[in-house]
């Protein structure tokens, strides 16, 4: 009796392993790949890259919900169908960055809608910054660089975008701001600290950053730069 029963468990094992009841138990990741259309995931695409911060946020907790190695292979797919001036393909490439899928490639992907001419239809300044901006807050720091250049043509919606970023950048780390800054040319500080007048910083952020500003020694190679952000966060004020 012992073996038979033993043989009775045995059997259950194997039939919750390889029989009908494996299918209560597949990931609601893959249940929910099989009915997105291409027409829903380009949806979700575009909202996790629109400047709606809530709607962006709801369409990321969705993507999050499919498995991701399949998520890359159909956002491949949709990358390589579009055309090269096709705007979703910025999309695409920064919905990657943000899982981390060849990062490097599609940052520069997404760097290259940041310039005087877009390459992508349908595709603004403003959108560019906005996208860039968020690969900075995402800790990518480099990219202050492409962001100080975009000043030269920057106006209307994308110089006030632009400000904004350089508000976070300035705020979220500026010895990094100072030591990118101090090493463009007179005229590209000069761009920067225009917009950077129209900043979005609190009056408390302000002061915090105009103290880290002052300490910086006449010693210091970036004390020229320190000084000269003091009064673009002056004129700023007044």
């Amino acid at each position: 009796m012992a073996v038979a029963g033993l043989l009775l468990v045995v059997a259950s094992f194997q039939w919750g392993c390889n029989g009908s009841t494996v299918s209560s138990h597949v990931p609601e990741a893959n249940v929910k790949k099989q009915n997105l259309s291409d027409q829903d995931l380009m949806k979700q695409v575009e909202a996790f890259a629109s400047s709606d911060e809530t709607a962006a946020a709801k369409a990321w907790e969705v993507l999050e919900r499919y498995d991701r190695q399949s998520l890359i292979s159909e956002l491949t797919r949709l990358y390589g169908a579009a055309a090269a001036d096709d705007h979703h393909r910025v999309l695409i490439a920064f919905t990657f960055c943000k899982l981390n899928h060849e990062y490097a490639l599609n940052k520069k992907v997404v760097l290259s809608s940041l310039a005087k001419e877009s390459p992508y239809k349908r595709f603004y300044g403003d959108w560019a910054v906005s996208l860039v901006h968020r690969l900075l807050l995402g800790g990518d720091k480099e990219v202050l660089d492409d962001l100080f250049a975009a000043a030269a043509w920057a106006d209307g919606a994308m110089a006030t975008e632009l400000g904004g970023a350089y508000s976070d950048g300035l705020k979220n780390d500026p010895q990094d701001f100072l030591t990118r800054l101090a090493s463009k040319s007179d005229d590209a500080r000069r761009q920067v600290y225009l917009l950077l007048q129209d900043n979005s910083l609190t009056k408390e952020e302000n002061e915090r950053v105009k103290l880290f500003l002052s300490s910086v020694p006449p010693t210091s190679n970036l004390h020229r730069t320190a000084q000269e952000t003091i009064k673009a966060l002056q004129r700023a004020d007044n």
